[in-house]
């Protein structure tokens, strides 16, 4: 049921104040500009889905492919790559596969690297070495926090 005070105040107090945050932050240059994420997922569905969601924050690009050898290959033309979000399940080879050759690379030891998957199981992605787990399926908040943590 739609209240008269939803429609007349779409954003919740916690939600303003979250927004009040985020625009003082900006001014005070916590948030990297320009800040690019790679999205490497082989499903069309998911990639737009991200993309959509990634476009709604503020100074992020994105760069997106469908499988593990392009994903590869971008990283290694575009140093400036703040975040990857990689699928488990790319044709060719494994989203794991593509997670072990970033953390075997010195430059990128510690860039944050999220796995997205619908798998229950997760043991073997952060032995793999990934930063953290993205479930599908996920949400824009979900998405948006893991962004902005590492965006800062």
């Amino acid at each position: 049921m739609v209240t008269a005070r939803a429609i007349a105040n779409p954003l919740a107090k916690a939600d303003l104040k979250d927004y009040k945050r985020e625009k003082e932050e900006d001014k005070m240059g916590l948030f990297k500009e320009n800040f690019v994420v790679l999205v490497v997922e082989d499903s069309q569905a998911q990639l737009t889905l991200i993309n959509k969601i990634i476009a709604k924050i503020e100074g992020v690009e994105t760069l997106l492919c469908r499988d593990a050898f392009e994903g590869y290959a971008i990283l290694r033309a575009k140093p400036d790559i703040g975040l990857i979000i990689l699928d488990v399940n790319l044709p060719f080879a494994s989203g794991l596969g593509l997670l072990k050759k970033v953390r075997s690379l010195q430059s990128y030891k510690t860039l944050p690297v999220l796995i997205s998957t619908a798998e229950e199981d997760t043991q073997l992605v952060v032995e793999a070495g990934a930063t953290g787990v993205l479930q599908k399926p996920f949400n824009f908040e979900q998405l948006k926090s893991f962004i902005t943590n590492y965006q800062r």
